[in-house]
């Protein structure tokens, strides 16, 4: 779920899967207080894919669809962030892209595996070198994400990296 606060003291969980099965009617004000809707600006050039990936600041609403676009928190379109191809700064996969709060920064794969980094305002920021080309990121805490790939030979196992925001992962390989 998007929230524009703080993130709590305390990790709240859903319990879903108490529910599955069960005929009962949960009420959504049981875990949230207040839902807002905010109409996002579309400009006529501008096409969301869909809702691949969301990410919201204190300032900022960014998604993630046929290219990453940066809004107001009101929903007013700002501006696109990088752009999408296979050459020298450009993305692979604009929808897996991945905002990292901690430092502001926007990770998203790129041909050749590597990873590219952008600022909101739409700076180049630098490029990451991995020994696999990343399929996805997401974080695992404010200060790590992981990037995940599959085997490209017909095998179906994934493989899972753990990096810290600058890239270093320090051989944390999951599988």
């Amino acid at each position: 779920m998007a929230s524009c606060s703080q993130s709590p003291d305390k990790e709240q969980t859903i319990p879903v899967r108490q529910f599955v099965g069960s005929q009962s009617s949960t009420k959504l004000s049981d875990y949230v207080e207040d839902i807002y809707y905010i109409p996002i600006e579309t400009p006529e050039d501008l096409y969301l894919r869909g809702n691949e990936g969301v990410a919201v600041t204190s300032d900022h609403i960014i998604i993630f669809g046929g290219q990453c676009n940066l809004f107001s928190k009101n929903g007013v379109f700002i501006r696109r962030i990088g752009s999408r191809g296979r050459g020298p700064g450009e993305y692979s996969r604009e929808s897996t892209g991945y905002f990292f709060p901690n430092n502001s920064k926007l990770y998203f794969p790129a041909s050749g595996n590597k990873t590219v980094l952008y600022s909101l305002n739409n700076e180049y920021l630098d490029e990451i070198n991995h020994p696999y080309n990343f399929v996805v990121y997401r974080n695992i805490s404010d200060e790590l994400f992981a990037g995940f790939r599959t085997f490209h030979d017909g095998n179906s196992e994934w493989n899972i990296f753990i990096y810290d925001d600058k890239g270093d992962s320090e051989s944390k390989e999951l599988t």
